[in-house]
């Protein structure tokens, strides 16, 4: 018979083996959690930054409605507030027949939009028809170009902070840089913000 300490010399590496197994599985466990994990906190840090649809298409259906209304849009609003890109080019081109004296209805607008040479999709008049049917009447028009001027000023926000943190972390220049740059990030934000106001 073996004594105990050729039978130990024989368990021994067997449960070295079977412990180096059992770590290897318990510390993939905890890999592919952790994978799992990173691709949750991805998603949460890839936000969709602060729009309303609803809003937008209501300042394009109310302004096709009522000459009026584009005037009072145009003093609240810029093609660049709108996040959806089609939204802000139909505006720009209503503001343009506006101020040109003419007429603002399906058909000129999309001659205009034509003219321009948008892409189809957006000057085809099924498309025009349908925003002109989002909102029952104009009356609202103020509120809602003021949803999209604030939508608009929350999105310059984020990416000013977002500016910040990139130099901040670059950690490249002096503090006192640093700070006035930030500081006239966020002062331009908040210059486009009254200007919009008056």
């Amino acid at each position: 018979m073996r004594s105990f300490k050729s039978h130990i010399s024989v368990i021994f590496p067997l449960l070295i083996l079977l412990f180096a197994i059992e770590f290897s599985l318990m510390l993939g466990k905890f890999v592919s959690d952790y994978e799992i994990k990173m691709a949750n906190d991805d998603a949460v840090i890839k936000r969709i930054l602060p729009h309303s649809e609803a809003a937008e298409q209501s300042v394009i259906g109310s302004m096709m409605m009522d000459k009026q209304a584009i005037l009072t849009a145009s003093e609240i609003v810029t093609r660049e507030d709108f996040y959806q890109q089609q939204y802000g080019i139909l505006f720009e081109a209503m503001v343009e027949l506006y101020n040109a004296g003419k007429e603002v209805d399906p058909v000129t607008l999309q001659n205009h939009l034509r003219e321009k040479k948008v892409p189809k999709e957006i000057s085809d008049m099924e498309y025009v028809r349908d925003l002109l049917n989002v909102v029952p009447t104009s009356a609202n028009i103020k509120h809602y170009a003021e949803i999209v001027a604030e939508k608009a000023t929350l999105r310059r926000l984020i990416r000013a902070a977002e500016e910040v943190t990139n130099n901040c972390y670059m950690d490249d220049q002096p503090l006192e840089q640093l700070m006035e740059e930030s500081e006239k990030k966020m002062f331009q934000v908040f210059q486009q913000k009254n200007a919009s106001d008056f």
